[in-house]
């Protein structure tokens, strides 16, 4: 038998097929997990941390006032209650110290602190004895603000990982369930006014031997995702401490509530920062985000309602919560919704170290260039504009611009020699907000003459169509206007095949190209051949392979 139900807000509306199925009664034992409910919705006393978490986006009956909230609940004895006036774009944080008390085998917590005149409450609902399945009463109050909300969940519990059971980092290892479509009807109180408020819901259950919080070394980006054609997704990003995402479960993982309940994971999806933000405290957060999943076709744009929604945890250890806005495509079909972020990575400005050129002269007919960023945030798609920069005058010359190699040749037939050069690279964000610059030891560029005649390494080599030959020359006083540089190019058996002579005018770069022919112009077969160049009596010979 099937149930139609239609939760309607002035910002989408929302089918939802309730299904009389086994979910719905007490007890309930998922397949594939050792997680079974209502037991392992009550605490896990000895885990090292637990937690107890649910976010909202509701709408104020009378004022039309939208509002996102997130409340906590941890082992350790903190609570957090953060409203979002998305209306108004005003932000509300608070935390505080309390003492939680959480019964085991069904959800039965509370918490109390010194400031509020009762105790928060977090519930199973029960009748005649009887509990009410994945049926929940919260009661959150903190500086006069509060939400007493009654929660029904519409779909049954998502068992993340598909076990419940995955390693978070290098810090342990958690048991994790959401539910993640709550349908949610009460009253909430801000800026001493009450209003009813109805809307939707997630909640999640954490608990196992793992520790983090805003400060830890290895932090997270997570975001739950309720979409409007009811399908819903969790998914994150644990950093390591050295700023990488590896590509395994314990540092990224995405688990999908599909229209009819049932559940998949994926570990092919990446998310894409498209955008960053710095708050008053200097603090940089990711800020904009490009969710792609090709195992099932998905591409997703989620963004925050309005920027500032950073809270912290009794006054240090801040992190961005914040309600989002979702659209985009599921398997070619336009999509929409609402979602969370909650962001525990900070980002810092790109620190560049150049590896190459390590500075002295060059001689090569190329200029190695190599770097590397020491705080790898992967994710952040950084720009990097490579130019070159006269020692003596501080002009810059940008030679290149690229956002994925870390390694590149530069050509040096064009740069006049006997000067003094750096090489810059410049790398920003796709945003432009996060950058930074370095520059490498000086270097000189192709001091090796003949002559007093500075001569180029043959570029490109080897090649097929064209290579070109450069020459430059600085003037002595008594030298005359001109010299002439006489090239004779033979194969490997000695044979001349080519012969040519350049006028070399004083402090000019001179270039000639040979196109892989003879001097009657018939081309000539690919191999090896030896340009031999000859200045004022003094020879010097360079080898070079000609592709067909």
């Amino acid at each position: 038998m099937k149930v139609l139900i239609v939760i309607l807000f002035d910002f989408f509306l929302l089918p939802v097929l309730l299904f009389s199925q086994d979910w719905q009664t007490y007890p309930y034992y998922p397949a594939n997990t050792e997680i079974s409910f209502p037991r392992d919705e009550g605490a896990h006393p000895g885990s090292k941390m637990e937690w107890w978490y649910v976010n909202f986006h509701l709408i104020a009956d009378s004022s039309g006032t939208k509002y996102g909230v997130m409340v906590t609940y941890f082992n350790n004895q903190v609570k957090i209650l953060n409203i979002t006036d998305e209306t108004n774009g005003a932000f509300y944080p608070g935390s505080q110290l309390g003492v939680l008390n959480s019964g085991t085998n069904y959800l039965h917590l509370s918490h109390i602190s010194s400031t509020n005149l009762r105790p928060d409450r977090l519930l199973t609902l029960s009748s005649g004895g009887q509990l009410k399945p994945f049926q929940y009463y919260l009661n959150a109050v903190y500086a006069g603000r509060c939400v007493e909300l009654f929660l029904e969940a519409l779909k049954p519990p998502l068992i993340i990982a598909g076990s419940g059971y995955l390693p978070i980092g290098s810090s342990g290892s958690s048991y994790y369930y959401s539910l993640p479509l709550l349908n949610v009807h009460g009253k909430l109180t801000l800026a001493g006014r009450t209003e009813p408020v109805s809307g939707i819901g997630w909640m999640d259950h954490q608990w196992g031997n793992f520790f983090v919080t805003p400060n830890s070394k290895e932090s997270y980006e997570w975001f739950s995702v309720q979409l409007n054609d009811n399908r819903q997704l969790v998914f994150w990003d644990i950093f390591t401490g050295q700023n990488k995402i590896p590509r395994d479960k314990a540092h990224k993982m995405c688990t999908i509530s599909f229209r009819d309940g049932s559940q998949d994971t994926s570990l092919s999806f990446s998310i894409q920062r498209l955008a960053f933000w710095r708050d008053k405290r200097g603090l940089i957060f990711s800020h904009r985000w490009e969710f792609t999943d090709p195992l099932h076709n998905i591409r997703l744009l989620i963004q925050p309602v309005f920027d500032n929604q950073v809270a912290s945890v009794l006054g240090s250890m801040p992190f961005f919560e914040g309600s989002c806005t979702v659209s985009g495509t599921w398997q070619g079909e336009k999509v929409s919704g609402v979602g969370y972020a909650e962001l525990l990575h900070k980002y810092s400005p790109p620190k560049l170290q150049i590896l190459l050129p390590a500075g002295g002269d060059v001689y090569q007919q190329t200029l190695p260039a190599s770097w590397k960023v020491l705080n790898p945030d992967d994710g952040v798609p950084l720009t990097f504009l490579i130019s070159l920069v006269n020692d003596s005058t501080k002009a810059v010359f940008p030679l290149l611009k690229t956002n994925t190699i870390k390694s590149i040749s530069l050509p040096l037939n064009t740069i006049p020699p006997g000067l003094s050069y750096r090489l810059m690279i410049e790398a920003t964000s796709v945003d432009s907000l996060l950058s930074a610059k370095a520059v490498s030891k000086p270097f000189s560029v192709g001091k090796a003459a003949v002559s007093g005649v500075t001569v180029f390494p043959i570029f490109p080599n080897p090649f097929r169509k064209f290579t070109t030959l450069a020459f430059y020359r600085k003037a002595a006083t008594r030298d005359p206007p001109f010299l002439m540089a006489s090239i004779c190019i033979r194969n490997l058996l000695g044979e001349r095949v080519f012969n040519q002579d350049v006028h070399l005018p004083s402090n000019a770069v001179v270039k000639t190209f040979w196109g892989g022919v003879s001097s009657a112009g018939v081309p000539l077969p690919l191999g090896v051949y030896f340009v031999q160049i000859t200045i004022r009596h003094s020879t010097i010979v360079q080898k070079i392979l000609l592709l067909r």
